[in-house]
């Protein structure tokens, strides 16, 4: 299926993830977002299933197994009274989320979209981010809050000097991480084909805005983005860059294992904190995480309280581990594992397709942004929704159309279209033979072949031209010739045209719908 663009339910449930409002039915609270998930499960799993989004693949079954493995964890925990509506939005937000992404955005165009929509997000965030970063004062909470119940405005210790921007989420550290993630999708994605000096701008805008909440973790995750971006410019013209890149990664963690008297997680984990202390509690996270895996390793622990030491909060800043320490090892596994799937399979696709290398490496920069966001931050709420929309978006790059050389099939289906609007509809199959039909009937009736292309004759007109002439036996004046040696000579010309035209046909595959007409040049 062609698509000109990111389908408006895609759309709708991106930008109902900036919106900060908070909806209680009963005991179950809603946002926009999860109404907008909510419709479309169904449908989105049905066309799953169905086939509407080509094979089932490994990642569809892992996000399937990680939703329904969790929802059984969470029941066995707390029993089926308490896991009804848990377990339904978990499902909900991770396979809808999911299902969004992977069935909707089903070519390059719809991918596009998602940048175009992204970066769109960010210019609409500015005056807010600028107002609240000098200020304090979060205006888009304000804006919510007066129309219905938003989120709390939380306190954040100021940074540099500077305010951090919350914006419309829970946490200062989730803009940063929601905005983040598009940094590689503009450069790569939005930003192919463009200037070098246009692309770089808008790459920069959509960083400052991410950066406004002036957390740790996603400014180390945009860091790493620009090393991925940098090295895919420079490097551009090297072979198996990326096998260079990667063993570059693999010999600094073993560098860092020998001379460091530290693990290479707690050097890693020390270098994305702000501060000693916030690194020292990431580390005792990831220490007290595995062992709450390891003592309750099938189901989890639920939503229980976490072993941890006296003095740390409850809140547990680690995507990674924090589904494997409420659900057990299943879970981790299974949600760990769809990620690298994903990021494998995308990665090792062999495509010459230069549209569809660039925006191979958007969608690879945006998850390795998230991957390292995940192992200092816990993705909830809208950027856990964003991130396994994500995880989805990309992967129609598997399907046997965009791989090989050939150029990109919805590309060129939207330009023929475009051409055929502009230049009208001519009535033949056969746009190879009509030149050709149109000078042999010339030949047949002494016309000059370029006044039978002037007028337009087709394949199927010039066979017509040709048999009604040789059947009534009129010919052109000859001259000087007799009729009779004309009269010779005009059945072996109308069985050498006959012939001809026929070998034309022959080699001419039948193409579905209306094509244009073909020419000489």
């Amino acid at each position: 299926m062609r698509q000109h663009g990111i389908p408006f339910l895609a759309t709708l449930m991106l930008f109902t993830l900036l919106m900060p409002l908070i909806i209680s039915l009963g005991p179950v609270r809603m946002s926009p977002y999860r109404f907008v998930l909510v419709g479309l499960f169904l449908p989105l799993v049905f066309m799953l299933f169905s086939g509407k989004a080509g094979k089932v693949n490994a990642v569809d079954y892992l996000i399937i197994g990680f939703s329904i493995w969790s929802s059984i964890a969470h029941t066995v925990n707390h029993g089926i009274g308490q896991s009804v509506e848990a377990s339904g939005i978990f499902v909900v937000e991770t396979l809808g989320a999911y299902l969004v992404g992977r069935i909707y955005i089903r070519s390059p165009e719809a991918l596009l979209g998602v940048a175009k929509v992204g970066a769109l997000m960010a210019v609409l965030m500015v005056p807010f981010v600028i107002v609240e970063t000098l200020t304090a004062r979060n205006i888009t909470l304000e804006m919510f809050d007066a129309i219905g119940r938003a989120y709390p405005d939380v306190y954040k210790d100021p940074r540099w000097g500077l305010d951090r921007v919350q914006g419309p989420f829970e946490h200062p550290i989730l803009m940063g991480v929601f905005f983040g993630s598009f940094c590689g999708v503009t450069y790569f994605i939005l930003g192919h084909g463009w200037p070098q000096a246009k692309r770089v701008a808008a790459t920069a805008l959509i960083t400052l805005v991410s950066m406004s909440g002036l957390s740790s973790g996603p400014m180390a995750s945009i860091a790493a983005q620009y090393i991925f971006m940098g090295w895919a410019v420079v490097m551009a013209k090297l072979q198996n860059r990326w096998y260079y890149f990667a063993s570059i990664w693999v010999a600094a963690y073993i560098a860092v294992d020998i001379l460091s008297n530290r693990s290479p997680f707690a050097v890693f984990i020390s270098y994305l904190a702000f501060n000693a202390h916030t690194a020292y509690n990431r580390l005792r996270i990831f220490e007290y995480g595995m062992l709450n895996m390891n003592n309750n390793p099938i189901f989890g622990i639920g939503l229980a309280e976490w072993e941890r030491l006296w003095f740390m909060t409850a809140s547990f800043d680690m995507y990674w581990l924090i589904y494997g320490m409420r659900y057990g090892y299943p879970a981790f596994l299974m949600n760990l594992g769809a990620f690298l799937t994903a990021f494998f399979l995308v990665a090792y696709v062999k495509t010459n397709n230069e549209r569809v290398k660039s925006y191979r490496l958007g969608y690879l920069c945006g998850l390795f942004g998230f991957f390292l966001c995940g192992w200092t931050v816990h993705f909830w709420n809208a950027t856990y929704v964003l991130y396994f929309f994500f995880l989805g978006a990309g992967l129609w790059m598997l399907r046997p159309e965009f791989r090989g050389d050939g150029d990109d099939p919805d590309a060129e289906a939207l330009a023929a279209e475009k051409a055929g609007k502009r230049r009208g509809m001519s009535f033949t199959r056969f746009p190879d033979v009509v030149t050709g039909g149109a000078v042999a009937s010339a030949s047949a009736t002494g016309a000059s072949p370029a006044a039978a292309r002037d007028r337009g004759l087709t394949a199927a007109n010039a066979i017509s031209r040709t048999r009604q002439t040789q059947s009534r036996g009129a010919i052109p004046s000859a001259g000087t010739k007799s009729r009779t040696s004309l009269g010779k000579n005009r059945d072996v010309k109308g069985k050498t045209q006959r012939s001809e035209i026929k070998a034309r046909l022959s080699r001419v595959p039948v193409r579905e719908g209306p094509a244009r007409q073909g020419s000489d040049g």
